[in-house]
Parts: structure tokens; C-alpha cells; sequence
């Protein structure tokens, strides 16, 4: 059964989403609209690299849980990831106020900022 990350998900699917490993998640079935590969192509290839030990920061990266990446897309340390993070992305939205007067570069960044914070949070648990 392929798994549809881009679905609308129950707090505990959320839960589980944010604990799910990135390797995890990247091994998983290849869409049937990419006909030049298998359906484990992905997996195989993951397995592959793993198993062969190398680059490390890229082994070391997979084994991050969704949280963990997401974590350091929000970071401001300097050894943010330079071409995936936050900064850089409220550097290409522009500047728009909406009908209440808020900014939205502004609330992207508050609830950037709290996701973790919002899915953790105690809800219905469907």
C-alpha cells in the first residue's frame, strides 16, 4: 500500500509522521506515474548507501526523524543547512498585507516558528 504523506493526517498520524525517520519515508514505493523505475528503486538505492558507509553526513542525515530535518530547516545556527532553511525562504516571499492587516511574511514565520509545537499539541485524536 503506498503511503500518502500528502493527505490530511489525525493528530496521532501526526505524532507518527514527525517521529518517522527520513530514510524511512525516501525508501518508500516509487509513484506509479514514474514508469522508468521500479517500484522499490528507492528503497534499493537507500539500502545501497547505507550499506556502503558513505558520504556519512548523508547516512547521518537520513537517520534524522522528520522532526529532527524540520528542526534544522527552522534553526538559526550557523551550521544551518544554507540552501534549506527558513531564512532563505521568508527571503523570497514577498512582503503582503492581508484584509485584517496582517503581514504574511510575518505569520509564516510565527507559525514556521511553532509547528512542532502546534502538532504536539493535546487535540482530537480522530
Amino acid at each position: 500500500m503506498e503511503q500518502k504523506y500528502t493527505d490530511y493526517l489525525t493528530k496521532k498520524e501526526e505524532k507518527i509522521f514527525l517521529s518517522k525517520k527520513l530514510n524511512e519515508i525516501l525508501s518508500d514505493t516509487v509513484s506509479k506515474r514514474c514508469k522508468n523505475h521500479n517500484k522499490d528503486y528507492n528503497k534499493k538505492n537507500i539500502k545501497k548507501l547505507i550499506n556502503n558507509g558513505e558520504p556519512k553526513n548523508l547516512i547521518e542525515f537520513l537517520d534524522k526523524t522528520i522532526e529532527d530535518v524540520y528542526r534544522i530547516y527552522i534553526s538559526e545556527e550557523k551550521d544551518k543547512i544554507p540552501e534549506f532553511n527558513l531564512e532563505n525562504d521568508l527571503t523570497l516571499i514577498e512582503e503582503d498585507i492581508n484584509e485584517k492587516g496582517e503581514n504574511y511574511k510575518i505569520k509564516y514565520k510565527e507559525y514556521a516558528l511553532d509547528l512542532i509545537t502546534i502538532l504536539n499539541e493535546p487535540g482530537k485524536i480522530k
